[in-house]
């Protein structure tokens, strides 16, 4: 497959960064202050909505942040695009835009039904990631030795890419099940589970120096 549009690698990790960077902001723009009758003091109720509210944006950034991450590991070892990646990354970038939209509209029916989307987002977000990587493998896209290029494409960056791109999709397919037994840990069990994977994946392989960041 070849690339017929024109659009250089360099282009498209710039755009990418830029729709990061905004739904960041709209996430952010997202958190409202609660209104209180003078100076009444926050009840219970009230102070468990806006907990929920704060965790549910803590986790969304992290989320982002960990899709950010994720997307440059994939990209980065890429030589050249195709059409198809093209399009994946705009797919993938149109479900990042729409993760605030999903945020709001769980915070705002607090209900099993809108989790499921939210959760449905970031499913569908992670797989494409996944694709993307699954395709330029398969398309012979990564830059090896001698190439002109220091990155040598190994078993262990191929395995390790592909357990970044699941554990988002994986964890939130879980979160689904678990919100038919108990919705409220639902909400807060890809918190709980995804920075301590991510955490223990980089303690694995921080040994490994030729995964190390090479501009390709």
């Amino acid at each position: 497959m070849v690339n017929i549009y024109g659009i250089s690698k360099f282009h498209i990790k710039i755009f990418t960064d830029a729709v990061f960077g905004v739904a960041i902001t709209i996430l952010a723009v997202e958190l409202q202050v609660p209104n209180l009758d003078g100076i009444k003091l926050v009840d219970s109720t009230e102070f468990g909505e806006i907990a929920k509210t704060f965790i549910s944006y803590i986790t969304t950034f992290v989320i982002i942040g960990i899709f950010w991450i994720t997307y440059h590991a994939v990209f980065n070892p890429i030589k050249r695009t195709t059409d198809l990646m093209i399009w994946l990354n705009l797919a993938f970038l149109m479900f990042i835009a729409i993760v605030p939209f999903s945020i709001r509209l769980m915070n705002e029916y607090n209900n099993q039904n809108s989790f499921i989307f939210y959760s449905l987002i970031q499913i569908l977000t992670g797989l494409i990631l996944f694709l993307m990587w699954r395709h330029a493998l398969r398309r012979q896209l990564i830059a090896t030795k001698g190439e002109n290029s220091n990155y040598e494409l190994n078993l262990v960056l191929v395995r390790l890419t592909y357990i970044r791109t699941m554990i988002i999709p994986t964890t939130y397919a879980i979160s689904i099940l678990a919100s038919f037994l108990h919705p409220h840990l639902a909400s807060i069990f890809p918190l709980i589970i995804i920075l301590p994977v991510s955490f223990l994946i980089r303690w694995r392989y921080k040994s490994h120096s030729d995964l190390h960041a090479e501009e390709v």
